[in-house]
């Protein structure tokens, strides 16, 4: 059975989204993901902090086709409202199916999805995509550490 595995953790600007208008975003953002078939897991966690503006995510998810769909969904609801001047990572999803980790960052209020292909010739690609589709993809060597992975996230920014 193919699962999602999701691990956000998501600040909100507090000047852009009011304490009221916070809680209702959080529950659209939960029941998104509400009405999916849990998958096997000893934790699964969904909160928010009204404080803060932070909502925060820890779920598995049976792929049943439209969690991916789902998940998209939920990262749009939010996207315009996050506080990312700098680039943030926000934590990651992956998909059992592929056996793939999608790393998911904010930067400028956009947040972007990178995961690593393997390419045309067994080389490995990183694959940048913004949730309105514009995608851009690096070769890269086969040492990559994370500050790269988040400099290429801001490159794509610039790029797209």
């Amino acid at each position: 059975m193919n699962y999602l595995k999701v691990n956000l953790t998501v600040r909100l600007d507090e000047n852009k989204v009011s304490e009221k208008k916070f809680t209702k975003l959080a529950t659209r953002v939960f029941d998104v993901f509400s009405n999916l078939s849990n998958y096997m897991s000893s934790e699964q966690k969904m909160g928010f902090v009204i404080h803060s503006r932070t909502i925060e995510i820890n779920i598995s998810k049976v792929e049943n086709g439209s969690c991916y769909k789902k998940l998209k969904k939920s990262l749009k609801l939010i996207e315009k409202y996050i506080k990312s001047d700098d680039l943030q990572k926000l934590g990651s999803v992956y998909c059992s199916h592929s056996d793939k980790e999608i790393l998911v960052f904010a930067f400028h209020n956009i947040i972007y999805l990178s995961d690593i292909v393997v390419g045309k010739g067994k080389n490995k690609v990183q694959h940048i995509m913004n949730l309105k589709g514009k995608e851009v993809m690096f070769n890269i060597d086969e040492g990559i550490d994370e500050n790269l992975i988040e400099s290429t996230v801001v490159v794509a920014h610039f790029i797209t």
